[in-house]
């Protein structure tokens, strides 16, 4: 399993924590360090759809409105 995050996200610690908790040995990805490739996005776009979109986070709200219309794509391209 690979977690896909930002090392400094509480919500990402926290996840990583609970994975560990329950036995799991989790991979991690600062994808700040290691950005993700347009393939990747593209994948995690066809399986998760916009819910790959964390839109109740402060870098979200402070998106313009046109890339609050953006497809998620562009937007996790603009602010991983």
């Amino acid at each position: 399993m690979i977690v896909y995050g930002i090392s400094t996200c509480d919500t990402t610690k926290t996840a990583l924590k609970a994975l560990q908790k329950a036995g799991k040995e989790p991979a991690f990805r600062d994808i700040r360090a290691n950005p993700l490739s347009t393939a990747e996005i593209d994948a995690i776009i066809t399986e998760f759809g916009d819910r790959a979109i964390n839109k109740q986070s402060t870098t979200y709200r402070s998106f313009s409105p046109f890339l609050r219309e953006a497809e998620p794509e562009a937007q996790i391209a603009a602010q991983p």
